[in-house]
């Protein structure tokens, strides 16, 4: 058997249960036939600060460690809107009103993580929870009732191949003031 040598890793909010199972119950009032999509499994949902991608296990204990300074007081995010990204297909839903210190924690992170070798991406942070992939155009827009989200903790997240798919493991948690 062959050795593993590298993780594929992110930074991302993770959300309570109950914030989960608000967006997850969404899923059902979009109009879309499942064999033309992929809807994110529950346990999937999440909002991305930073993807790393694949590291080294050397890199990784130098992104765990960097990650632990970041000082940045806990949030709310009231998702409140959906939206699709046509190249990559992807519906998804997030806040028409981004908090500051969201923008405050990923920025931070990410000049936190520049040690490690880490170059943020250049495009501005677009903050959302994907939703659905592969859709082939955007879905009609439905009403919801704001899902509101206390965010306490950002965590390491390691993406795993499985059949069908991707299964994502928080592997370390790291609070908010």
């Amino acid at each position: 058997m062959r050795e593993i040598k590298e993780v594929r890793i992110f930074f991302a909010l993770w959300p309570d249960e109950e914030v989960r199972q608000n967006i997850a119950g969404l899923f059902a009032g979009f109009d879309l036939d499942p064999a033309q999509c992929r809807f994110l499994t529950p346990g999937n949902l999440h909002l991305t600060l930073h993807f790393i991608g694949n590291s080294s296990f050397e890199d990784l204990k130098c992104f765990r460690q960097c990650a632990t300074g970041i000082e940045v007081k806990s949030l709310v995010i009231d998702i409140d809107r959906q939206g699709y990204f046509k190249k990559p297909k992807l519906l998804w839903l997030g806040c028409s009103q981004v908090p500051q210190a969201l923008f405050q924690l990923q920025t931070q992170l990410g000049q936190q993580l520049l040690p490690c070798g880490f170059m943020p991406e250049r495009r501005p942070f677009n903050p959302h929870v994907s939703i659905a992939r592969k859709l082939l155009a955007a879905p009609k827009r439905i009403e919801f009732e704001p899902i509101r989200w206390v965010v306490t903790r950002f965590v390491l997240v390691q993406s795993n191949a499985i059949s069908g798919g991707v299964q994502y493991q928080v592997i370390d948690e790291y609070p908010l003031n």
